[in-house]
């Protein structure tokens, strides 16, 4: 689920094994990247999306934590992932982070912003999203 408290972020975050509690580690496969609101009260590290499509995709968590982070484009007609952001028929494919993290919540905001609730749900069930009844208002 996508968290709405910063500390768990925090902790969740320190307690990566992968992260060994160094901030000054080099690896970049987004184990340290974080996202959140404060005035919203909602945020969310990489790990949170790989656990979502790591079955989707058949990869594993860490791997996919990589592939949502830097040059990495998926591509849907050949079912794979690349370095390249050209894909094999020629069309321009977007980043992993834009099209499974940013575009998701876009989407998300925009059905919230125009009060489609029918769509507002739809989109919480598919990103593993359980909101309390008083959140849903």
């Amino acid at each position: 689920n996508i968290q709405a408290s910063p500390d768990y972020l925090i902790n969740d975050n320190n307690n990566d094994d992968n992260n060994n509690n160094n901030t000054n580690n080099n690896n970049n496969n987004g184990s340290t990247v974080m996202f959140g609101s404060g005035l919203q009260r909602w945020g969310f590290t990489l790990r949170h999306f790989a656990r979502l499509y790591s079955a989707k995709f058949g990869i594993s968590e860490k791997r996919l934590m990589e592939r949502l982070w830097g040059d990495h484009f998926y591509e849907p007609a050949a079912k794979k992932w690349t370095n390249n952001n050209i894909g094999q028929n020629g069309t321009v494919l977007k980043r992993g982070f834009v099209q499974y993290v940013l575009q998701p919540l876009y989407k998300l905001f925009n059905v919230i912003m125009a009060n489609e609730r029918d769509k507002i749900s739809t989109i919480l069930t598919s990103l593993n999203i359980i909101l309390t009844p008083e959140e849903h208002d």
